[in-house]
């Protein structure tokens, strides 16, 4: 299979500013320069978004799963905390109901974005649908993580 066959959805939680986001914003910018039909979603907007929105090949399709603006990445806001107890239950919906069955791909960066694919993978074998390949590139030094987002993280990691 060729780049241009590929159908790849790349998920990260917001795209802020930061290492994490330029390596999944370079890998959606080139892999939609070689012909794969390439979509990129984020669950939350942030101010600092635009910076690196901005550099988005026009080819990439933008979805956004929650219509939440935050003023900052870092905010705990009632809105914040809403979006995350909801996304167990989108990523259930999005997997039984065969929407991620358009992708050959489905490559996730950062803690929710890894939970949101953890969870459609673990119930991929309710849709009569083709599963995608998941794949996780986790961009973080596992220090500067809370204590529970280091067990989310190794859960994550060594049940599927």
């Amino acid at each position: 299979m060729e780049v241009r066959d590929l159908s790849i959805l790349f998920i990260i939680s917001k795209m802020g500013k930061g290492g994490a986001q330029h390596i999944v914003l370079d890998l959606a910018n080139a892999m939609a320069a070689g012909g794969a039909q390439v979509d990129l979603l984020i669950f939350y907007r942030t101010a600092q978004d635009q910076s690196i929105l901005a550099e988005l090949d026009s080819r990439v399709g933008l979805l956004n799963i929650f219509p939440i603006a935050l003023a900052s990445d870092h905010e705990n806001s009632p809105k914040k905390i809403f979006a995350f107890l909801l996304l167990p239950f989108l990523a259930f919906w999005w997997t039984v109901s065969g929407r991620l069955a358009k992708y050959h791909i489905v490559h996730s960066n950062l803690m929710l974005a890894s939970f949101f694919a953890w969870i459609c993978s673990v119930f991929q074998f309710l849709s009569r649908k083709p599963a995608p390949k998941y794949v996780e590139t986790f961009h973080s030094d596992l220090v500067s993580l809370l204590p529970w987002e280091r067990k989310l993280f190794y859960l994550l990691e060594n049940v599927r």
